[in-house]
C-alpha cells in the first residue's frame, strides 16, 4: 500500500468515525482524490503530523493531512478549505465547524480516534 492510500484510508475512516458523531461528512471523493495526488514529502509530512497527536496529545490540526501538507494555516492553498470553508468554528460555514462547534470537545477526543491514528502509523511505520 503506498502512503497516498495509507493517508486515504484513515481519512475515510476518520470520517466514518465523525459521521457516527456527528452525522457531518469531513471528506469526499475530491478529498481523497487531491491525496492521491501528493508527493511523497507531503505525505510524510501528513504522517509527522499524526505523530505529533499521538505522542504530544497536540491540537486537532495535526489530525488533519490537509493542515500538515498546508503547513498549519496556509489557507490559501488548501484544497480543503477551498471545498469545505476554512477549519475553524470562527470562519463561518465550513466541515469542521459543523463536527466541532464551539460548545462540544475537539475530534481530538472522538471515541476511537486514538486507535485510529495508532493502527494508521503502525501501517505508515511498516
Amino acid at each position: 500500500m503506498t502512503l497516498n492510500e495509507i493517508l486515504v484510508k484513515f481519512l475515510k475512516a476518520k470520517t466514518l468515525l465523525l459521521f457516527r458523531l456527528a452525522k457531518v461528512r469531513l471528506c469526499n471523493a475530491k478529498d481523497y482524490a487531491e491525496v492521491m495526488t501528493w508527493s511523497e514529502r507531503d505525505c510524510q509530512r501528513a504522517f509527522e503530523g499524526l505523530q505529533t497527536w499521538a505522542t504530544d496529545h497536540a491540537a486537532d490540526y495535526y489530525l488533519c493531512p490537509f493542515c500538515a501538507v498546508n503547513e498549519k494555516g496556509c489557507r490559501h492553498r488548501c484544497g480543503y478549505a477551498k471545498r469545505h470553508g476554512v477549519c475553524s468554528p470562527y470562519c463561518g460555514d465550513n466541515t469542521y465547524g459543523r463536527i466541532t462547534p464551539l460548545d462540544k470537545p475537539s475530534i481530538s477526543k472522538a471515541k476511537g480516534m486514538r486507535e485510529l491514528v495508532e493502527k494508521t502509523l503502525e501501517e505508515y511505520e511498516k
